[in-house]
């Protein structure tokens, strides 16, 4: 055992260590940084998911309300005086 161990080149295993442990620290951070971007660009397309579909109902919301009012004033009534009506009260 005493031999293995006076055998070894400290020197060497120092430098080793020495190039190896900022080498490996790189190459995690990149991954790091990978898997955060990966993970901010999930969320964003989460977020536009969302804002699409937020998009179509406005979009459904937007054609009721043309056919309330269609409704309205064909039976003669004035919008905006009902609306002033339904607000004063």
């Amino acid at each position: 055992m005493d031999y293995i161990v006076s055998s070894i080149n400290w020197n060497a295993v120092a430098q080793t260590l020495a190039l190896g442990i900022p080498v490996f620290t790189t190459i995690w951070m990149v991954l790091h940084f990978k898997h955060k971007r990966y993970a901010v660009d999930a969320a964003n397309a989460r977020d536009e998911e969302r804002h699409q579909k937020v998009l179509g109902e406005l979009g459904q919301l937007q054609e009721r309300l043309q056919s309330v009012e269609t409704i309205v004033t064909s039976k003669g009534y004035d919008l905006s005086e009902e609306i002033n009506k339904l607000s004063r009260s």
